[in-house]
C-alpha cells in the first residue's frame, strides 16, 4: 500500500518536473544565464535519476514475478516427475545461467534506451537553441541592413 502511494507520488513529480523543465528551457535560452542553466541540469540529472529507478522497479517487479512463476512451474513438474525423470543439476545450472544472461542483456537494452532517449532530448533541445539563435541573428542582420541604407 505503501509503495503504491511512493509511486504515485513519484509520479506526480515526474509530471510537474517535465512541465517545469520545459518552461526553464525556454527561459534559459532566452536568458543565456549560466547559473540557470547549471540549475536545470541538476533538475535534468534528477529526472534521468527518476527514469532510473522506475526502470530498476520494473525490472526488479518483473523478474520477482518471474521467479514466483518459475518456481511454482518448477515445484508443480517435480512433483508430477518421478525421481528417475528430473532434470539433472547440469540443466537447472545451464537454465539459471541463460535466466542471468537474459536478465543483463535486458538491463543492457534498457540502459541503451534510456541513452538514446537522452540523446533525442538532448537533440530537440539544441534544436531549439539553434531556432532562437537564428532568430536573433535574422533580426541583427536586418538592422544591419536597414543601418546601411539609412546612411
Amino acid at each position: 500500500m505503501s509503495r503504491d502511494k511512493l509511486k504515485q507520488k513519484l509520479e506526480e513529480l515526474k509530471e510537474q518536473t517535465d512541465i517545469s523543465i520545459g518552461a526553464l528551457d525556454v527561459t534559459v535560452s532566452v536568458a543565456d544565464n549560466d547559473k540557470a542553466s547549471e540549475q536545470l541540469d541538476i533538475v535534468r540529472t534528477l529526472q534521468k535519476k527518476i527514469i532510473e529507478l522506475e526502470m530498476e522497479d520494473k525490472l526488479s517487479g518483473a523478474q520477482t514475478l518471474y521467479d514466483s512463476n518459475t518456481d511454482k512451474e518448477n515445484s508443480q513438474e517435480t512433483s508430477a516427475e518421478s525421481p528417475e525423470e528430473s532434470s539433472s543439476p547440469i540443466d537447472a545450472t545451464k537454465h539459471t545461467l541463460r535466466q542471468a544472461q537474459l536478465g543483463r542483456e535486458l538491463q543492457e537494452l534498457n540502459k541503451a534506451l534510456a541513452m538514446k532517449q537522452e540523446l533525442a532530448q538532448t537533440m530537440g533541445q539544441n534544436d531549439e537553441k539553434m531556432t532562437v539563435m537564428k532568430m536573433h541573428y535574422e533580426v541583427s542582420f536586418s538592422l544591419a541592413v536597414k543601418m546601411m541604407f539609412v546612411k
